[in-house]
């Protein structure tokens, strides 16, 4: 699963301009900071475009003609890799709507007894604890998404929307959720954007874990509840 993440960094226009940044000394730069992406928000993704590829930004949480609400959204912010192919909401965009949601980070809750961490035990009442799951590199990352283009039936405003792709928990999420996002190792973007690739069996290869021994985890601050709440310490160590 994963229903909130971070961005520190926003304002890109193609996929090479994030790849530069990212070989930057990206830590220090902070423009347009999403601290806290939640569902239904519009956030940035990178797709292939017709004259190459581009940064749109999108409501997270693909919808299809069917919908009737634009809170149905929260009902599709993830898809399970294993159903891509088959359920109705996502075989479309599985083809030929693929898009990478670009993140440095993001956030599970599991329910702990009070005044433990993840791998430590007590009393007391149980508590949503969230922690913040990351690259050890620090480097920013890109999940595998599918987007589609939705038409509020009720305005008629059309507004593109997109969901991020899970598939099941690799040993350092395993405590916290048995889902985690598909995160894509740098060579494997642009066969996950290109449109002429339209066989799931020459997709699927690419929607594995993640190594565990190449990210972290910590606890941070319970304000990441509160979709609110953005400010800089919700990505600080607690």
């Amino acid at each position: 699963m994963c229903g909130r993440y971070s961005l520190k960094r926003s304002d890109f226009a193609t996929y090479e301009e994030w790849m530069t940044y990212r070989k930057s000394q990206y830590d220090d730069v902070h423009s347009n900071p999403i601290y806290n992406a939640a569902p239904t928000m519009k956030l940035p993704v990178i797709l292939e475009g017709e004259s190459g590829t581009e940064v749109r930004w999108m409501r997270w949480g693909l919808l299809q003609p069917w919908n009737r609400e634009r809170n149905d959204a929260f009902k599709t912010f993830n898809a399970k890799s294993e159903t891509l192919a088959e359920k109705p909401t996502w075989k479309k965009p599985f083809r030929s709507q693929r898009c990478l949601v670009i993140a440095d980070g993001f956030f599970e809750w599991k329910k702990e007894p009070e005044g433990t961490d993840l791998f430590g035990s007590g009393t007391g009442k149980d508590v949503k604890k969230p922690y913040r799951i990351r690259l050890k590199s620090k480097d920013q990352f890109a999940m595998a998404g599918l987007y589609n283009s939705w038409t509020d039936p009720a305005t008629g405003e059309v507004s593109d929307t997109f969901t991020i792709v899970t598939t099941g928990a690799n040993d350092l999420m395993k405590p916290l959720h048995d889902r985690m996002p598909v995160i894509l190792p740098d060579e494997a973007h642009r066969i996950w954007m290109d449109r002429r690739i339209q066989n799931p069996e020459d997709l699927t290869g690419l929607l594995t874990q993640y190594p565990s021994d190449q990210m972290e985890l910590f606890g941070v601050t319970a304000r990441i509840g509160n979709s609110r709440y953005q400010e800089p310490d919700a990505l600080d160590p607690v």
